[in-house]
């Protein structure tokens, strides 16, 4: 009989004696990872609990004992391996489910193995990086990363289901080209076109766009993989921020509450200032698109194709170059203000709620049904800080500007080139003109002192 439930004493005991109730032949004479106190090493998460063994072959597997089995692995891991399989990827880890790995007395409990990955997760890896010199480097490295491994999971039909920084590994040795070998874990939320059977739990509250419900599909992993990327940026640009606002359990920056009020969160508040202007724009598209429909966007790559500025990627010398949306890239990272550009499309569907054409940015076609009101913020340069929140300003950093007018602008609306009558070329010649009657009062007191001394000297 098959245990819906497994209980930490349950599967301590089942690793303590893996020759008799493991009925995995590989696991039973496997040697399980100890801690300092002599019992085998458990990592216990949210799903299942997680030990590393060392096979008589040599070889090192992740073993994973799920706490609640239920029907959805019969057929959720058989198909992540077939995709593993079709796709071959370092991306993705090879697993194993074995529906009856596992007996105790008259109960049977599942065993998914998986190669085990030597690295840390994300979230490790960035506090450590930070005491090193070239961590900004590294940083940029990871995002560009990031953003190809996104991007080839997309391409390919597979979506994850539970992003976050806890299921991001950084494996330790980067590839040969120097950039960083990333790996993601727990496949117990997986979409693929072949499994019917959403799962139980969907994600981390602080990576699920508020709005999205239970909805599970191919394009449930864009906000998160949005919100890992734009953490990636934001840190690459500012590695302190990982300390200020860093959490543990698989958060970089962001909790559920910067995501469920960003009008109010501190760190949405900061990155609107950051001193990278991609930062500062990504910050704005993902503050509107929380207040809009969940779907706004189906990949990352399609939220950085409404960018004005350019963004990184990774180049087939394996290095990291500036990739323009529209323009040449800037010389340097704070661009003057560029003629009037276009609206976003994409945005400029949230804002004016309206189904604007397939367009140009490389997103998708709008739906025809009506998105619900929301209300933009002004654009990142020129926004005033939220009320009580003074927004950090880093040494010789001049105070963001304030506006007299908060009315709200649509995004990527560039500045027109028609001169108002209060632009500083119609005050020019109003400037000369005072400036040329001051000189001539001048002289002429000039010219009546002279005379009134001339008149003292000679009588």
């Amino acid at each position: 009989m098959t245990a819906t439930m497994l209980d930490s004493d349950t599967v301590h005991m089942i690793v303590a004696y893996p020759e008799t109730l493991l009925s995995v032949e590989p696991l039973q004479g496997a040697v399980f990872r100890r801690n300092s106190r002599g019992t085998p090493a458990c990592v216990s998460g949210a799903r299942a609990y997680v030990f590393c063994a060392q096979l008589a072959d040599g070889t090192t597997k992740a073993v994973r004992f799920p706490k609640d089995h239920s029907y959805q692995f019969s057929e959720r891991y058989p198909a992540v391996q077939a995709h593993i399989e079709r796709y071959p990827t370092k991306l993705l880890v090879a697993t194993t489910l074995h529906a009856e790995g596992a007996a105790v007395g008259d109960n049977t409990y599942p065993v998914i193995t998986m190669d085990w990955v030597v690295g840390q997760n994300l979230d490790e890896h960035i506090v450590a990086a930070t005491a090193r010199n070239d961590c900004q480097r590294e940083f940029e490295l990871l995002a560009a990363a990031w953003r190809a491994s996104a991007a080839e999971l997309s391409a390919n039909g597979f979506a994850h289901g539970d992003i976050h920084a806890g299921n991001i590994l950084v494996r330790s040795a980067p590839d040969p080209k120097g950039i960083p070998d990333l790996a993601l874990v727990d496949y117990d939320s997986v979409w693929l076109p072949e499994i019917t059977i959403p799962p139980a739990e969907q994600g981390k509250p602080g990576y699920r766009h508020p709005l999205s419900g239970s909805s599970w599909g191919q394009t449930m992993d864009a906000f998160p993989n949005t919100l890992v990327y734009l953490s990636l940026r934001a840190i690459t640009a500012d590695p302190n921020l990982c300390h200020t606002f860093g959490h543990a359990d698989g958060q970089l920056l962001f909790t559920h509450r910067d995501v469920a009020s960003p009008a109010e969160s501190e760190v949405f508040t900061r990155l609107r200032y950051s001193p990278a202007p991609d930062v500062s724009e990504l910050t704005t598209i993902v503050t509107t698109w929380i207040t809009g429909p969940a779907g706004l966007f189906s990949s990352l790559d399609e939220v950085l194709a409404t960018m004005r500025y350019s963004v990184i990627d990774l180049r087939e010398g394996g290095g990291v170059g500036f990739v323009p949306n529209i323009w040449p890239p800037p010389e340097t990272m704070a661009p003057p203000r560029a003629p009037q550009l276009p609206i976003n499309p994409r945005m400029a569907e949230v804002t004016s709620h309206r189904n604007p054409a397939p367009n140009h940015w490389g997103g998708r076609a709008a739906t025809s049904q009506p998105l619900p009101p929301m209300v933009l913020g002004t654009s990142p340069i020129q926004q005033p800080p939220q009320p009580g929140i003074q927004p950090p300003l880093s040494s010789g950093q001049p105070a963001p500007p304030r506006t007299e007018s908060h009315e709200p602008t649509a995004l990527n609306n560039w500045p027109s080139n028609a001169k108002d009558s209060d632009s500083s070329e119609s005050r020019a010649p109003v400037s000369r003109a005072m400036s040329s009657s001051s000189w001539l009062i001048v002289w002429i007191g000039m010219a009546f002192a002279i005379l009134i001394l001339a008149l003292v000297l000679t009588g």
